[in-house]
């Protein structure tokens, strides 16, 4: 069995990968983790019983703490902002209408639009998948209902990939303009919902 992979999706596996690999970079392993009943601990413990728990770096066990750079909650963020240019990209090169002599044209197989398309459907979806990961612990559907902007954020998102992703599987061949566009509208809608 053969696999061609095409330059879109290599670009797109390649993007994904160092924005993982970006997102725990900074983590250090390289330091144990303290047992559950050493002097440090006891110690913490001590200072969380006292008053001299006061924030400050003589009594913060955690003042040295780092705030990473890219999280993946940035990621997420950031494919999700990129599908939306991709999206917008993808509209404007698309091709002009048929005018005349309609039957006789078939729909380009290549070019600008179908590879912003492809390249659309994946982020979208990669945006849905880092979603999923970063903030599975935010989706809760029955406990908050539909009112919970977390809820609407992740319903109309995942719409809008599944949308987007069946606009790109029905090119060249049959009409994707009407799902592209509803599938991007709503991941638009999702991304205004959080911010």
């Amino acid at each position: 069995m053969k696999y061609v992979i095409d330059l879109t999706g290599f670009a797109a596996i390649l993007c994904l990968a160092m924005a993982s690999g970006m997102a725990f970079a900074d983590d250090d392993s390289s330091k144990p983790i303290p047992p559950t009943s050493t002097p440090y601990t006891q110690q913490v413990r001590k200072m969380v019983a006292s008053d001299d728990a006061l924030p400050n770096k003589a009594n913060n066990p955690n003042a040295n703490f780092k705030e990473p750079w890219l999280t993946g909650a940035d990621v997420h963020e950031y494919l999700g902002l990129a599908t939306l240019g991709s999206a917008l990209a993808t509209a404007l090169t698309a091709p002009g209408t048929c005018h005349s002599n309609c039957a006789n044209q078939s729909p380009p197989t290549t070019g600008t639009h179908q590879t912003l398309g492809r390249t659309t459907g994946v982020l979208a979806l990669a945006a849905v998948a880092t979603g999923l990961f970063f903030h599975w612990d935010d989706m809760h559907l029955l406990a908050d209902g539909l009112k919970d902007p977390d809820t609407q954020h992740w319903l109309l998102g995942g719409a809008g990939a599944l949308l987007l992703a069946d606009a790109v599987s029905r090119a060249p061949a049959k009409s994707h303009a009407a799902q592209a566009e509803a599938g991007a509208a709503l991941m638009l809608v999702a991304v205004k919902i959080t911010w």
